[in-house]
């Protein structure tokens, strides 16, 4: 379950069966209105995939990268989190996708999206 306070219009969340849910500003009328229950929100974990979709580049040691100073970083514990690090300095532990985008807007000023597959031409 996640915090209606955690999230942002635009993050990718759990909600119900749909892993691919994005918050929307009627999610939180609805949430406010009482027709969906916070319990219906979950958090999707970060993977190397999802970190390869939004945007990140592998430049090995478990580390990826994004816009050259911001780094996630897997730390390869069983509760799966991972460091998030800009420039040299360590941020915070993560373990959301909507975590990773509410950092990355806080830093930068910009989404954090999903991007489109490079076509074959």
């Amino acid at each position: 379950m996640i915090q209606a306070k955690e999230l942002r219009i635009g993050n990718y969340i759990k909600y119900q069966d749909n892993l691919n849910f994005i918050v929307e500003l009627e999610d939180f009328s609805d949430l406010y209105l009482g027709e969906d229950y916070i319990e219906d929100y979950h958090p999707i974990t970060i993977t190397q995939q999802r970190l390869i979709d939004l945007g990140f580049e592998d430049i090995g040691g478990h580390e990826y990268q994004i816009d050259h100073d911001l780094i996630v970083e897997n730390e390869y514990t069983e509760n799966g989190f991972w460091n998030f690090v800009y420039g040299n300095a360590y941020i915070t532990r993560i373990k959301s996708v909507h975590q990773l985008q509410n950092l990355y807007f806080a830093i930068t000023g910009k989404e954090l999206i999903k991007q489109k597959p490079a076509s074959n031409r």
